[in-house]
C-alpha cells in the first residue's frame, strides 16, 4: 500500500492477493477512521487483475474535505496504520445461523424456574446469540417471571422499532405460585456494533438488555453476571493503558475476553496486562510469524498463519497442561497467548407476525448534504455538523434555552478564587457501547484536537500552555488539562475567561471514545444506527444519562440540495422542519409560510462575513479591501435579498471606495486583475454573488468571475484558503473565542 500527495488529492495504490479479497468499502471505512472527511474522487478508481498471478492492483484518488492537506510524514504514519488495519480486517463473511434448540430452551427454563422463590421476585432472564443476518443480529431471550399484570406483548411494544421481536412460546404454571414463561427473540442493527469488520456481540447484548429493562422493568440476568465484572476490570485496564499502547482499540478487548479460564479475567493485574498488551501490540505490527516471550517469563505469544501450526495449538492440549491462555485471529494470523512460566511448554505444544406502534420520529432534511465527518473536532464550525454533534455527544456543559451554560456531562464544578482552575466531577454515564465515560476520554480528545491539523486548536488556547503544546514547545503533561482520576477533570486557564463554560458546550470540547478519529460510539442523547449516502438514522441512546428528556425515539435525516424539493416535502408532511439552520427559504416561501401561520422567528447573533485572501496580490492591500467593503450597500441587500437580517450600520460610500482603491493600486504598483468570487449552492447565494459582481465591476472596474460550489466543496476551499473572495454565515462561537 502506498499513499502520496498529488495536487489537491491524496492518491492511493494497493496491491493485494486474491485470497485477501479487499473491498473498496473496507478501504474507505478504514482510512476514514484515521483521517475523517475523506471522500473518493468520482471516476478515479482503477482495478487491474494480473493475467497469470493471483494479484490485483488498484488506484484511487481521495479528497479531504476538512482542514489542510497532510504532510509527507503524516501520510507515512497514516499509510503504516492503514496497512495494519487492512491486514487485521477479515474479508466479508456470509450470514450466520444457529438453529433454535428446544432441548436447550427446556434446560434454561427449568434453571430459571428453580431460582424463582416468591411472588415478589424479579423476572429472571437468560440471553443467547441466535443468528446474524446481513444487517442485524438476533438474540434469543428466555424469561421466567411471576404472573404480571401486563402481557409481554404490551411490554415489548415499548421497544424501539429497530429492535424487532418475535415470540416463540408462552406457558404458565400455578405452582408454587402463578409463573409465566416466555421465549422470544430480539433483532438489533448490526452495523452499530461493527468494529474493524468484526461484530462485538458483548456491546450488542448490553444494548438489548438496556432496552429490555426499559420495557419490562428490572430483572436478573442469569447468564450475564460475569460480563459486568469483566467490564469493570477491563475499563480499569483501558483507563490506564488505552492511550499508551498502539492499536489498543484494535485488539485489547478481544484479547482480554479470550482469556481462559474464567478466573484469569479478574486476576489479571494492571502490570501483567500492560506487559502482555505491549508485547502483543509490537507483535501485531510485524509481518512475519514468530514467537515472543516476556523477559520475566510471565507469558509467551505465538503468531502463525500456517494451517499445520494452528492444528497443533488445540484447546485439548492447552487444557491438559492446565495453563491460562487466549486464542484470537486477526488479519489471517492466529495468536496464542500462554500466561505463566511456559517457555518449556511451547515445545510440548508443538509436538504432537407482530403489530407495531408508530414511533416518535423526527424527520429532518439537511440542505448542505452529507456531513464529511461526525468528529466534533473536525467540523465544529459547520452548522449542520454542529447540530449533529449536539445530538450525538454531551460535553461537560450544555446551553439551556436562554443560552446559559448548565452542567451536563459534569455533575459538580469547583472554581478557584482567581477563576483560573476549574475542577469538574463527571456524572456517571456511558458511551453507546456501554463503556464508562471518563476524564481520560475528555483529556485525550482535547490533546488530539491540539495535535491534529483537522481541528480548530485556537479554541483551546485559553487553556494553560495549549498554544505551546500545539507549537511543540511543551509536553502534554504541562498543558492545563489534567484527569485527576476516572471521574475528575481539572482545567487550568491562562487568564480568567467569562465565556469558558459556554465554550465548553461547543462541539470542539466534546469527548471521543478510544483512538478512532471517526467516531463509532457516542455519549449524547442519540446514536447513529444507519449511515447511508442519502441520509442518517439516529436512534435514542439507551445509555444517555438523561434519557427521559429524549422525546423522540428516532431522528431520520435526509440530504436534499434543492430548496423547492425540500419545500414540497414539507408541504406534503414528509418532513417536520424547514428553514434555518437546516435549510434556507426563498422570499416567496417565507411569505407563504407567514400567511399560513407556520413560520416562527427567533433573534440570533449570526454574521454573514466576506473573506478576502490576503495572499492574493490585489487583496494584500488593506486599502483595496476597504474599498471593496465600502462599495457594498448593506441596507439595499437586507431590504431586497435578506429582509430578516439587520445590516451593520455602515453606509455605502462609492466615491470614497474609488479613492481608496486608486491609492491602494498606486501603492501596489500593479494593474487591477480579475478576481474569483466563490459561493455555495444555497438559496439566494447566487443573487448575492451577482450583486457583488455587478457592484465591484461597476464602481471599481475589477473583473469578477463567479464560481458556484456545493457546500462541502465550498467549505473545503474556505478552510484550505483556496479562494480569492468568498462569503458565508458565521456562527456565534467566534465572538467568544
Amino acid at each position: 500500500l502506498k499513499l502520496f500527495q498529488c495536487a489537491s488529492h491524496i492518491c492511493s495504490g494497493i496491491v493485494f492477493s486474491t485470497p485477501h479479497g479487499l473491498q473498496k468499502e473496507q478501504f474507505l471505512k478504514a482510512i476514514n477512521t484515521l483521517l475523517p472527511g475523506i471522500h473518493e474522487v468520482p471516476r478515479s478508481f482503477y482495478l487491474w487483475h494480473h493475467p497469470e498471478k493471483p494479484y490485483y492492483f488498484w488506484y484511487m484518488e481521495l479528497k479531504k474535505l476538512r482542514g489542510r492537506e497532510p504532510s509527507r510524514s503524516e501520510l507515512r504514519d497514516i499509510e503504516k496504520l492503514l496497512r495494519e488495519q487492512l491486514l487485521a480486517s477479515p474479508s466479508l463473511t456470509p450470514t450466520l445461523f444457529w438453529p433454535y434448540n428446544k432441548e436447550e430452551s427446556f434446560r434454561q427454563i427449568q434453571l430459571l424456574k428453580r431460582e424463582m422463590k416468591s411472588k415478589k421476585d424479579l423476572p429472571h432472564i437468560s440471553v443467547q446469540f441466535q443468528e446474524q443476518h446481513p444487517t442485524s443480529i438476533e438474540f434469543f431471550i428466555h424469561l421466567v417471571r411471576p404472573k404480571a399484570t401486563q402481557s409481554l406483548d404490551v411490554n415489548l411494544k415499548r421497544l424501539p422499532t429497530p429492535l424487532q421481536h418475535l415470540r416463540y412460546f408462552h406457558s404458565e404454571t400455578k405452582t408454587p405460585f402463578p409463573i409465566e414463561i416466555e421465549g422470544f427473540s430480539i433483532n438489533v442493527p448490526s452495523n452499530v456494533f461493527d468494529i474493524q469488520d468484526s461484530i462485538n456481540l458483548l456491546y450488542a447484548r448490553r444494548y438489548v438488555l438496556k432496552f429490555l429493562e426499559s420495557a419490562i422493568g428490572p430483572f436478573r440476568d442469569y447468564n450475564g453476571g460475569l460480563f459486568a465484572k469483566q467490564q469493570q476490570h477491563f475499563e480499569a485496564i483501558r483507563l490506564h493503558l488505552g492511550a499508551k499502547i498502539p492499536h489498543f482499540d484494535l485488539f485489547a478487548e478481544r484479547l482480554f475476553y479470550a482469556l481462559h479460564p474464567v478466573e484469569t479475567w479478574l486476576s489479571l493485574s494492571l502490570h501483567e496486562a500492560e506487559e502482555l498488551f505491549i508485547a502483543f501490540s509490537e507483535l501485531l505490527q510485524e509481518k512475519k510469524p514468530f514467537t515472543v516471550k516476556s523477559r520475566s517469563g510471565s507469558f509467551t505469544i505465538i503468531k502463525t498463519s500456517d494451517v499445520q501450526d494452528r492444528k497443533r495449538l488445540t484447546i485439548n492440549k492447552l487444557a491438559s497442561i492446565s495453563i491460562s491462555y487466549a486464542q484470537i485471529v486477526l488479519g489471517g494470523f492466529h495468536y496464542l497467548c500462554l500466561l505463566g512460566p511456559s517457555s518449556h511448554l511451547v515445545q510440548k505444544l508443538f509436538q504432537g407476525s407482530l403489530s407495531w406502534e408508530k414511533r416518535k420520529t423526527l424527520r429532518l432534511i439537511l440542505q448542505e448534504g452529507i456531513p464529511p465527518s461526525l468528529n466534533p473536532c473536525c467540523t465544529a464550525s459547520d452548522m449542520r455538523c454542529r447540530l449533529l454533534n449536539k445530538l450525538l455527544f454531551e460535553g461537560l456543559t450544555r446551553l439551556n434555552e436562554k443560552g446559559k451554560a448548565e452542567l451536563a456531562g459534569a455533575v459538580e464544578l469547583t472554581v478557584s478564587n482567581n477563576h483560573l482552575l476549574y475542577t469538574f466531577r463527571l456524572r456517571p454515564s456511558c458511551w453507546s457501547n456501554g463503556e464508562s465515560v471518563t476524564a481520560i476520554d475528555y483529556a485525550a480528545s482535547w490533546l488530539w484536537a491540539l495535535q491534529d491539523h483537522l481541528g480548530y486548536p485556537e479554541r483551546f488556547f485559553g487553556i494553560k500552555n495549549a498554544r505551546e503544546y500545539k507549537e511543540k514547545r511543551c509536553t502534554a503533561q504541562e498543558v492545563g488539562i489534567r484527569p485527576l482520576d476516572a471521574e475528575t477533570l481539572q482545567i487550568e486557564l491562562e487568564r480568567p475567561d467569562p465565556h469558558f463554560l459556554e465554550n465548553l458546550a461547543q462541539p470542539s470540547f466534546f469527548p471521543l471514545f478510544g483512538a478512532l478519529q471517526e467516531p463509532k460510539w457516542f455519549n449524547g442523547p442519540f446514536m447513529v444506527r444507519e449511515q447511508r449516502k442519502d441520509g442518517l438514522i439516529l436512534d435514542r441512546n439507551p445509555y444517555f444519562w438523561d434519557i427521559k428528556r429524549c422525546y423522540f425515539e428516532q431522528i431520520d435525516i435526509r440530504y436534499q440540495e434543492n430548496i423547492e424539493s425540500i419545500y414540497s416535502l414539507f408541504k406534503n408532511r414528509k418532513t417536520d422542519w424547514i428553514g434555518e439552520p437546516l435549510s434556507i427559504l426563498t422570499l416567496d416561501q417565507i411569505q407563504e409560510l407567514t400567511k399560513e401561520g407556520l413560520l416562527r422567528k427567533q433573534r440570533v447573533k449570526r454574521r454573514f462575513s466576506i473573506f478576502f485572501n490576503t495572499k492574493h496580490p490585489l487583496l494584500s492591500s488593506p486599502l483595496v479591501r476597504r474599498a471593496l467593503s465600502l462599495s457594498i450597500d448593506r441596507f439595499h441587500l437586507c431590504s431586497t435579498l435578506y429582509p430578516d437580517y439587520e445590516p451593520i450600520p455602515i453606509q455605502a460610500q462609492p466615491q470614497e471606495a474609488v479613492r481608496l482603491f486608486q491609492i491602494g493600486m498606486k501603492e501596489l504598483g500593479i494593474n487591477p486583475s480579475a478576481l474569483t468570487l466563490t459561493y455555495s449552492r444555497h438559496t439566494r447565494r447566487h443573487s448575492l454573488a451577482r450583486y457583488l459582481q455587478s457592484t465591484w465591476q461597476t464602481i471599481l472596474g475589477i473583473p469578477i468571475h463567479l464560481e458556484e460550489l456545493e457546500w462541502n466543496a465550498f467549505r473545503c476551499q474556505l478552510e484550505k484558503r483556496a479562494f480569492d473572495i468568498c462569503g458565508t454565515l458565521q456562527d456565534t462561537i467566534s465572538e467568544n473565542s
